[in-house]
């Protein structure tokens, strides 16, 4: 009798983490000389988020008008509107985006990380939210400045830390936590929500990210030692 030949499939340690979805044009349209619509409306998308940064680190989001986005980008003010129904959705699209990435970059940290004590795993992903360099940080300054409660930019941050707390509960439960998913998942609000305001004390402070970490370990039901 045939016997089936047993195969393994390697699986990540962690799931993928969330992205933003791509800009799909409202319509349909001819190509741009040699480029397809579709393709140009994302790049319109990508310039019409690159000059609201542009301009948000330079004047603040207030003082942003959609007019000087458009300006920046080289792009009819028509264009703003195929794009974002307002200043505000723009900005708050320009966080979730950020907040993708950042979040992008803390998974890999904990999948580079793994094998290593949960302490070590634990350090890594906070290290590498606190210390994400993709962006300028006066641009999140600027986004979150003055952004009234329950906006859309708003929403789009509180999103982004659901999403991280997403993220360090996976990682102490693969870690081997036996604290129930609820009990992780407040414990991690609670530290997204104070390490978005501690992120520079703990860059500057000497051992700070270490009393953080332990911290984290100790409310996730993880061994806070580090060897």
């Amino acid at each position: 009798m045939r016997r089936d030949r047993e195969t393994t499939v390697r699986t990540p340690l962690y799931p993928a983490p969330p992205a933003p979805p791509e800009p799909t044009p409202p319509t349909n349209r001819r190509a741009w000389g040699k480029i397809p619509y579709e393709e140009r409306f994302r790049q319109q998308h990508r310039e019409l988020l690159d000059a609201a940064a542009a301009l948000a680190i330079e004047r603040g989001v207030a003082g942003t008008s959609i007019a000087a986005i458009t300006t920046h980008a080289g792009l009819a003010k028509r264009v703003f509107y195929e794009h974002f129904a307002d200043k505000e959705a723009c900005f708050a699209e320009l966080l979730r985006q950020i907040g993708a990435a950042r979040v992008g970059a803390a998974w890999v940290a904990a999948e580079a990380a793994a094998g290593d004590t949960p302490f070590e795993v634990i350090r890594a992903v906070i290290r590498a939210l606190i210390d994400f360099r993709e962006t300028d940080p006066r641009l999140l300054a600027a986004i979150r400045a003055d952004a009234l409660p329950a906006s859309t930019r708003a929403d789009a941050g509180a999103e982004h830390r659901a999403q991280v707390a997403d993220l360090l509960v996976a990682v102490a439960l693969r870690l081997g936590s036996e604290l129930p998913a609820e009990t992780i998942q407040l414990a991690a609000l609670l530290l997204v929500n104070g390490v978005a305001d501690l992120g520079a004390e703990l860059r500057r402070r000497r051992g700070a990210l270490r009393e953080l970490t332990t911290i984290a370990c100790l409310a996730f039901g993880l061994s806070a030692q580090n060897s």
